[in-house]
């Protein structure tokens, strides 16, 4: 049995176009106000995963660290981010998505003050922890109270400024951390600081713009499946990061931690498929689209990462450039990514198909990483430049247009779609034809909107 009850701070009235109920859809204008605090909160989050690559060098020799804590200072956040990200988008089942996003953010600025007042390399690691677990919870709740606001047929539009976001974050973290690194009078310490105005600022933009149907449902935590998922992933990770330092690839440890990952992850599977309410519905992977969109999603995520750290890396250690430099030498791939991300989103929104865009992407992006992997120490800029500007088209076509095909194959969480008198059948009649044709979307919504 649902319920929907007005979200929290949202006492003069509920909107939403995804959320269902009776809410009066969002006007241009609301949803701007309200993306304008998700695009800043998801600004911080992703700039919390980069912005630190540039300044890692000066961080650890300034605490004393080592290697290995060169390692898990990156590693710390990507872990906990991996970790805590299903159970964030399972308690949205359960509580206000608002006053989730701004916990979310209130944990990220705590981690972030704190890991920038880091007197040893154990303290900043468990900061990032921290910070961690917040950026999991942005990450995951924009997706989610993005699919609240909009309907299927117009999130394209929409989610193209979040992957333009995504893109500058991501790229542009390591120039940001660069400049400050090379700043007197700054200092690596404020590569924690620079976020935390922008995540207040988020704060109150969220408070004051954004409302939301809280629909309240008897469910239950399956917080087995959390565990499983959490170890198996956790020690996969720890694998990684200690293989070729700690002891060799090929290895008993390696065996050890891979099978016991292995392991875990069939333990998550069964566990699943005997809970009432899985945290991840395997019911949902017998859609090939939603299974196919995932597996693309993993190669684009290791892409964007491996892309980002090994750049700062080869400008820094193989041309011998400054910090601040060696950002400035990655804006094709931010262009590229800028561009590609915001234009497809709204040829999406307007044509309604997305399957070109996915495949054209994944040419691109296969292709610019072909190309890079042909680079030396001494190739031409000017070549390195095309290869990373390919290489950045192809995945803003991917990254968060994946994300869009995957919603739009899911019905919405809801004991039964509304009658068709009601105006909020229009978000069911998109969500009902997409699931018919997996190639676009239709293209009548608004008017059977009208019609309605």
């Amino acid at each position: 049995m649902a319920t929907t009850t007005p979200d929290t701070g949202a006492r003069d009235g509920v909107t939403g176009t995804g959320g269902g109920g009776d809410a009066a859809p969002m006007t241009h204008r609301q949803i701007m106000e309200a993306l304008s605090g998700l695009l800043l909160g998801m600004f911080v989050a992703i700039l919390s995963s980069t912005i630190v690559s540039n300044a890692l060098p000066q961080i650890i020799t300034d605490l004393g660290g080592g290697q290995s804590a060169y390692t898990w200072v990156v590693t710390a956040a990507l872990l906990a981010m991996t970790a805590t990200t299903p159970l964030w988008g399972k308690l949205a089942d359960l509580f206000s998505k608002k006053l989730l996003v701004q916990i979310a953010l209130i944990i990220y600025v705590t981690g972030s003050i704190v890991a920038g007042l880091s007197q040893s390399t154990g303290m900043l690691i468990a900061c990032r922890v921290v910070q961690g677990i917040g950026v999991g919870g942005l990450t995951a709740l924009s997706q989610i109270i993005l699919a609240a606001m909009i309907a299927p047929r117009e999130r394209g539009r929409y989610s193209g400024y979040l992957g333009a976001t995504f893109a500058v974050a991501t790229v542009g973290g390591p120039l940001l951390g660069g400049v400050i690194t090379d700043t007197d009078w700054l200092g690596w310490r404020w590569c924690f600081y620079v976020g935390v105005p922008f995540a207040i600022i988020a704060l109150i933009v969220l408070q004051k713009t954004l409302k939301l149907p809280v629909v309240k449902r008897q469910v239950k935590v399956d917080w087995a499946g959390a565990f499983f998922i959490s170890a198996a992933v956790s020690l996969l990770l720890i694998w990684v990061t200690f293989a070729g330092d700690k002891y060799d690839w090929m290895s008993w440890q390696t065996a050890v931690m891979v099978s016991g990952s292995v392991l875990l992850g069939a333990v998550f599977v069964f566990v699943e498929s005997k809970a009432s309410e899985p945290i991840i519905p395997l019911r949902l992977f017998r859609n090939r689209t939603i299974t196919l969109a995932s597996l693309a999603s993993l190669f684009v995520g290791v892409a964007m990462f491996a892309g980002t750290v090994f750049f700062s890396q080869y400008f820094q250690l193989a041309r011998n450039e400054s910090p601040t430099m060696s950002g400035v030498l990655t804006i094709p791939m931010i262009g590229g990514l800028f561009v590609s991300s915001t234009v497809s989103g709204l040829v999406i929104t307007k044509t309604g198909r997305w399957k070109a865009w996915l495949v054209s992407g994944g040419a691109f992006a296969a292709g610019g990483l072909g190309l890079l992997g042909t680079i030396r120490y001494d190739t031409a800029y000017w070549h390195i430049a095309i290869f990373m500007a390919v290489l950045g088209l192809g995945l803003g076509m991917m990254m968060q247009n994946l994300v869009l095909c995957t919603q739009n194959q899911v019905a919405p969480p809801t004991s039964a779609p509304p009658p068709p008198s009601s105006p909020s059948s229009a978000p069911w009649a998109v969500r009902s034809v997409s699931r018919r044709s997996a190639r676009s979307w239709p293209t009548g919504s608004r008017t059977t909107s009208r019609r309605a």
